[in-house]
């Protein structure tokens, strides 16, 4: 039996997604960053920094390591625990915490050296807190809390090693408590910015996959009374045939029953809000499955067709990749007013940043043969709320919903179209 998510299931999703989101941006950074970091440690040994700089390194360089593999392992997961998640926070505190022993033993050191690259250390994870860990509300907590801890004893290494007065070591703190506490805000108010724009992100995909369900309604109703006609017309004749000739009625009743409870867990599912959740799909039969839904909806001078390799793989959230697609479907359905041929089409292909790359791309593929679009329209295609349909006919979000989603998977969206040639949408994921 099958439960609905709870408001704590999907705050949990919520935080999970958010958390691998700094992952997602930090990576194409994360070599540069280790070299840039590395080259600092042999600057500190080099020019009189803290010796205790040689132990820390690997701490941090293995935390560093252990937590990107563990944030994978998480990416990957069919179902991620509460456990996965304390252990992401751990794995980013310990980092954290890690650099920050940079600045707390040089501080401690009694060089002039160590006492400045004490401070830009400080300086600098500080700004790596606003930069990125703002995109979690959880690793912006954890982050303001390491870096004030660290400011702290920082300023009492570099007045405790320079022999200050106790009144500007009291004034240095004072000094340094003030500047954390308006970090403190900074960064805790942009998490919570971050977090209330995806909140209405979401909430816009989900009134766009409205509309999407919504603008093919009139084919649902038609094939609805379809279903009700077999039905009520079965009925009518149980009472005037003989007994033995009811059998045939009935499985009738009951195939045209199942039928229109599968197209209503069809339209559910198409329409459904929920948190994401990425599963493994095999895109052969997923994109069969989603042609006869979309079938039923079509005029009949608009024939649809699928061509899938097998097997195809693809790791994402139903829902919203299903959303995406009907979009697609749609927004093909809508051009070609005479009818036509809309083509989906998924193929394997190479990293399109690396073709070198070991991991493989999935390539979906939705062309019309249609009246096409000019340039200037082509231009500003996927610009949230662009329609060229009349008023209240069209909000202009499905081709920005697919941007945001092929984005937010870490994929391209683009589109290709000529006046006379037809529309060819192109999504690229990586699987």
């Amino acid at each position: 039996m099958m439960h609905a998510p709870t408001l704590k299931d999907r705050q949990f999703r919520r935080q999970v997604a958010d958390f691998l989101a700094i992952e997602q941006e930090q990576a194409p950074d994360r070599p540069l960053r280790l070299i840039l970091i590395a080259a600092a440690i042999v600057l500190m040994l080099v020019y009189d920094g803290s010796p205790w700089v040689a132990l820390i390194a690997p701490i941090y360089f293995i935390s560093d390591l252990t937590y990107v593999r563990h944030v994978g392992r998480v990416a990957r997961a069919a179902q991620v625990t509460r456990g996965m998640l304390m252990g992401l926070l751990a794995h980013h505190g310990v980092t954290i915490a890690a650099f920050t022993g940079f600045a707390v033993v040089n501080a401690f050191w009694p060089t002039v050296t160590g006492s400045r690259a004490a401070a830009l250390l400080i300086f600098g994870q500080a700004l790596n807190c606003i930069g990125y860990d703002t995109r979690s509300q959880d690793a912006a907590r954890i982050g303001v809390v390491i870096v004030a801890l660290g400011a702290q004893l920082t300023t009492f290494g570099v007045g405790f090693v320079n022999g200050m007065e106790m009144g500007d070591r009291i004034f240095l703190h004072v000094a340094v408590t003030l500047i954390t506490v308006y970090f403190a805000q900074v960064v805790l108010t942009t998490a919570a910015t971050r977090a209330r724009l995806s909140a209405r992100t979401e909430e816009l995909v989900h009134a766009q996959k409205g509309e999407a369900v919504g603008r093919l309604t009139s084919g649902i109703a038609h094939d609805f009374n379809n279903l009700l006609t077999v039905m009520r017309g079965n009925i009518d004749l149980l009472g005037e045939v003989p007994a033995a000739e009811r059998d045939p009625l009935l499985r009738e009743i009951g195939d045209a029953t199942e039928r229109g409870g599968h197209l209503v867990s069809q339209l559910l599912a198409a329409s459904r809000r929920a948190p994401s959740d990425t599963r493994m799909l095999d895109l052969a039969p997923f994109l069969e499955g989603f042609a006869r839904f979309a079938r039923r909806v079509l005029p009949a001078n608009v024939v649809l067709t699928v061509e899938a390799e097998a097997p195809l793989g693809l790791r994402t959230d139903p829902s919203q990749f299903e959303a995406a697609m009907l979009n697609l479907i749609v927004n093909a359905r809508d051009a070609m007013v005479e009818g036509g041929t809309i083509t989906l089409r998924a193929v394997e292909i190479a990293s399109p940043a690396a073709p070198s790359d070991t991991g493989p791309w999935i390539m979906i593929t939705v062309a019309d043969d249609g009246p096409g679009m000019e340039p200037a329209v082509l231009a500003r295609a996927t610009e949230p709320f662009v329609t060229t349909k009349p008023p209240g006919q069209g909000s202009g979000l499905g081709l920005a919903m697919v941007t945001d989603f092929a984005r937010r998977a870490g994929g391209t969206f683009e589109l290709e179209s000529a006046p006379g040639v037809g529309t060819t949408a192109r999504l690229r994921l990586p699987t």
